[in-house]
């Protein structure tokens, strides 16, 4: 009787997928939420390039958002909370009549951020959790 039982269970192969399911889900997952937030940093990073660009080109072409540090300061937070960032004006460093590439005469923009992953041991690994951007204009020469 008790031989008969172990060798229905041995052949039984019922719950065979839901172990396997068991054993990929986990990795799979991590694989693709992995993706997922790389993704995301790397946007942001993008965003946050073309706000650096956006900013130094407005000082550096004085227009009226950007006479001087401070309102180069609120163009670049306004800027970036077109893209969706959060982007405080603290985090947000002009310097002007700078050298860029060894060139004189140039705006430089050099904007810091901290970005929110759900993941945040992968992501740190990866590309970390503090992100930046500068960036280089001309002063003045248009």
């Amino acid at each position: 009787m008790i031989r008969n039982a172990l060798a229905c269970f041995k052949r039984d192969r019922r719950g065979v997928v839901a172990i396997e399911f068991g054993f990929v889900c986990l990795p799979l997952l991590m694989f693709i939420f992995g993706i997922i937030e790389f993704s995301r940093a790397y946007w942001t990073q993008e965003a946050l390039q073309q706000t650096a660009i956006t900013t130094a080109r407005c000082m550096g072409l004085s227009l009226s958002g950007c006479s001087s540090t401070s309102a180069g300061q609120t163009f670049a937070v306004t800027a970036g909370n077109q893209w969706g960032l959060s982007v405080h004006s603290a985090n947000v460093t002009i310097t002007q009549a700078t050298t860029c590439g060894g060139v004189a005469g140039f705006v430089t923009v050099n904007i810091t951020y901290s970005f929110n992953t759900v993941v945040p041991d992968l992501i740190a690994g990866l590309v970390g959790t503090t992100l930046s951007a500068t960036a280089c204009f001309p002063k003045g020469q248009y």
